[in-house]
């Protein structure tokens, strides 16, 4: 007998294997493409150390804590720092990190123990903030969620930049236990007659102008909010005490809660006034949210170690003091990053991002081992003596502008600015010129390295040549053969200058000494 295999059968056996398979591939793609998770907890401690009983916490409970996406650090910044680390502040999660500027990728608040928790996070980077209104703030940065079977070690930074700490973790998905204390907000009075110390990790409010006759006393870590319009002003002696941790003087809008909406830009307060006849010495500072500035009146002034940033009018006002500016960042000021009418000394800094970058008036001026970018005036200066050495513009408008002066202008370095230099005469019932010094810097711009007709002077009206005789600049190196296409003057086709620019000797090579020295 011939048997006949029922080909049915073995199409049904072939389908559900075929099943099976597709149903376990899926599965497992699944498992392969979803994100791994992990939870976050801890435990906030609200501590009253004021003389106000009022104060003591019934119990640690209405805490919020949300946790954002790490800040995006400014390329340009990171750039120049890397490649210049002796300049300007190196910007981290600590500087930059703000969370009004954020939405949170999650948010809880804690019980009546100060206990939260987070799940289901997806492994990452994070920055925390814990705050509650009249108890302030505290940030947490770069703290990790990833599964700690590997490393059963957590370390992340703590509040304010201070030493990295070891927590445990609690089990195989990150669960770890966090504790951060808040302390009660103080809100300053009008009048402030009596000596004060602003403590590390806490939060001072200016609910209206204040004004501070004593001596003070700020610690790393503190963070002063003033109101919309309102404004601080220290007459007497101001002391840093820190460990590199900085002071944030900053606008009181939605600082110590979440924004409605989730995102704010915070309002401008008028600004923070040093007028005491002392000499302030002032580092780890970051200033911002100001409509006029960190102003200084007093006997003189150091800045050294801070970030001035997001300022309206103006980010630094030196009025009748001399100033030193070490190691600065000056960012996204929109107007006026300085303006001094008295000698300042700006070193070792980074500057960008402004309208005019330093405007100096009838004073003079040390600018040195310092980077200018994407500002449209970087230096102008109305008469004065000014040293630029050894300094980097790159990506201006005009580099510098020099009114009525005559700087010393050697060992620089130009890139990528529309003008070099540009000359400006002044009006002061005769036209007063300026006659520069300018030798080995390195011209690398595919624009103008000298323009003599100048058009930011001080005043409306007195555009026009800048100088009153043939300008001489020996000895530095021109990266483009035509020059007459990258020099403003009588020789430039139907220029109407009267006078022109010599760089004889020319150098053939670059100024290898030029620019930023480490």
């Amino acid at each position: 007998m011939i048997k006949i295999h029922n080909s049915y059968n073995g199409l049904r056996s072939i389908l559900v294997v075929l099943a099976v398979l597709l149903i376990l591939f899926t599965f497992s793609c699944s498992e392969s493409t979803s994100p791994k998770t992990g939870s976050l907890s801890g435990r906030v401690v609200l501590v009253n150390d004021t003389d106000d009983p009022s104060l003591d916490p019934v119990d640690f409970s209405g805490v919020t804590i949300a946790l954002y996406e790490l800040a995006v650090l400014d390329t340009t910044i990171v750039r120049i720092t890397q490649e210049y680390p002796n300049i300007g502040v190196q910007i981290s999660q600590e500087t930059e990190f703000d969370h009004r500027l954020q939405n949170p990728v999650a948010v809880v608040v804690s019980d009546a123990d100060g206990n939260y928790e987070f799940t289901k996070i997806p492994y990452g980077d994070y920055n925390l903030s814990v705050m509650k209104q009249g108890w302030g703030f505290r940030y947490l940065y770069n703290i990790e969620v990833t599964d700690s079977r590997s490393d059963n070690t957590l370390r992340f930074i703590s509040p304010q930049g201070s030493t990295p700490q070891e927590q445990s973790s609690s089990n195989n998905h990150n669960n770890s236990r966090r504790q951060v204390t808040l302390y009660p907000e103080t809100s300053l009075a009008q009048t402030v007659a009596s000596s004060i110390i602003f403590k590390q990790d806490h939060v001072y409010l200016a609910p209206s102008d204040v004004t501070v006759l004593s001596d003070v006393v700020i610690e790393g870590g503190t963070v002063i909010a003033l109101a919309e319009g309102t404004r601080i002003v220290f007459h007497g002696n101001v002391t840093y005490e820190g460990t590199g941790k900085f002071v944030r003087f900053t606008s009181h809008d939605s600082v110590d809660s979440l924004p409605s909406g989730h995102r704010v830009e915070p309002k401008l307060f008028d600004k923070a006034f040093f007028n005491g006849s002392y000499d302030y010495n002032l580092s780890n500072v970051i200033f911002e949210y100001s409509m006029n500035g960190f102003g200084v009146g007093g006997g003189s002034f150091s800045l050294s170690q801070s970030i001035l940033r997001r300022n309206g009018a103006v980010a630094l006002e030196a009025s009748s003091v001399s100033g030193d500016l070490m190691n600065v960042l000056f960012v996204l000021n929109p107007h006026l990053a300085i303006s001094s009418s008295s000698p300042i000394d700006v070193i070792k800094s980074i500057l960008c991002g402004s309208r005019e970058a330093i405007t100096i008036q009838m004073a003079d001026s040390t600018i040195k081992n310092s980077y200018f970018c994407d500002n449209r005036i970087a230096l102008r200066f109305l008469m004065g003596e000014h040293s630029i050495t050894n300094n980097v513009f790159d990506r201006n408008t005009y580099a510098i502008s020099p009114c009525a002066s005559d700087p010393y202008i050697a060992y620089n370095n130009f890139y990528n600015n529309v003008q070099d230099i540009e000359t400006n005469r002044y009006w002061g019932g005769t036209h007063v010129f300026c006659n520069p010094t300018v030798s080995f810097n390195n011209f690398f711009s595919s624009r103008f390295y000298v323009n003599l007709f100048g058009r930011n002077s001080y005043y409306a009206g007195t555009s026009g040549s800048g100088v009153l005789q043939n300008q001489i600049y020996p000895n530095n190196y021109l990266m483009a053969t035509d020059i007459q296409n990258h020099i403003f003057d009588a020789n430039y086709p139907d220029s109407g200058i009267d006078y022109s620019v010599s760089f004889t000797p020319r150098f053939t090579s670059r100024v290898q000494s030029a620019g930023l020295t480490q």
